[in-house]
């Protein structure tokens, strides 16, 4: 349904509880928003600006959704944070800033099956307190027991197939409150280099995060075009008032449109996140 030719179209959503305007909890959607921007005023950054695909760089997480990201894990405030598929170490130096904020440390456990060209080349024994050098698609066989309270998978989930990870969060969800997921869309990815894990295999839609029961899911394009998923998926042992939340702002979006008439939209604009009843 389009809400305006300048700014915000909705999309599918996902289900689940969510809030009304007037601030009651209600059963629904939680929309989807493209934001459609203007020709530019200003110059923008190229994309090697915005992503971390260089490269030099590669294999690390794209820059997108940090500060969102980063604002979801201050709100659960952790004690144990899991990150799969850790690249450079972007989430644990993200960790480290909110440790050295809230002066308490967060245990910091980190997932990566490469061990030469990517736990040793970014030296992430330094920043992690434990680097489990383990394929994602088998900690469901091999670690019965790993627990905490996020579970962050940032461009991660589409390396592996559909079946493998959904298998992945069905597991994280027995084990962990919250599960936070970053999801290219519409990126091709082939192999880099001799990276032959960088592929990109899986196609996921805000309808695929929708299967899972406590999930919200919003979808944006960023500055280069391509499309990205942020999605929360909640414990099954959690009460949906525990729930966390991320939705669009669906009362701005009168406002989303008048803004992109006047000046670029960031695709990190209007977006709420929280808890279900806190």
């Amino acid at each position: 349904m389009a809400c305006g030719t300048d700014g915000v179209t909705d999309g599918a959503g996902t289900s689940g509880p969510s809030r009304s305007s007037n601030g009651r909890s209600v059963w629904g959607r939680v929309w989807t928003a493209t934001v459609r921007r203007p020709p530019p005023q200003r110059e923008q950054p190229g994309l090697a600006d915005v992503l971390d695909y260089r490269e030099d760089r590669m294999p690390i997480s794209a820059s997108v959704f940090d500060k969102v990201l980063k604002k979801m894990i201050q709100l659960c405030d952790p004690d144990t944070v899991l990150d799969i598929g850790p690249g450079a170490g972007k989430y644990a130096r993200m960790l480290l800033a909110i440790e050295a904020e809230r002066k308490r440390p967060i245990r910091k456990l980190c997932v990566e099956i490469d061990n030469e060209r990517v736990v040793q080349r970014f030296d992430l024994r330094n920043l992690y307190d434990e680097v489990i050098n383990e394929d994602a698609a088998r900690l469901a066989k091999r670690y019965p027991v790993l627990t905490g309270d996020i579970a962050i998978a940032g461009d991660v989930i589409e390396h592996l197939t559909k079946s493998e990870g959904v298998d992945l969060i069905e597991y994280l969800q027995y084990r962990f409150k919250h599960i936070f997921l970053v999801i290219p869309v519409d990126w091709v990815s082939l192999e880099y280099q001799d990276h032959r894990y960088e592929s990109h295999i899986a196609i996921w839609r805000p309808a695929d995060i929708a299967r899972f029961a406590g999930s919200y899911c919003i979808q944006r394009r960023i500055d280069d075009g391509h499309k990205f998923l942020l999605a929360s998926i909640n414990s099954i042992t959690l009460s949906p008032r525990d729930y966390f939340v991320i939705k669009n702002k669906v009362a701005a979006i009168d406002r989303l449109i008048a803004w992109a008439a006047r000046r670029q939209l960031s695709y990190e604009e209007a977006i709420d996140v929280g808890f279900l009843n806190r």
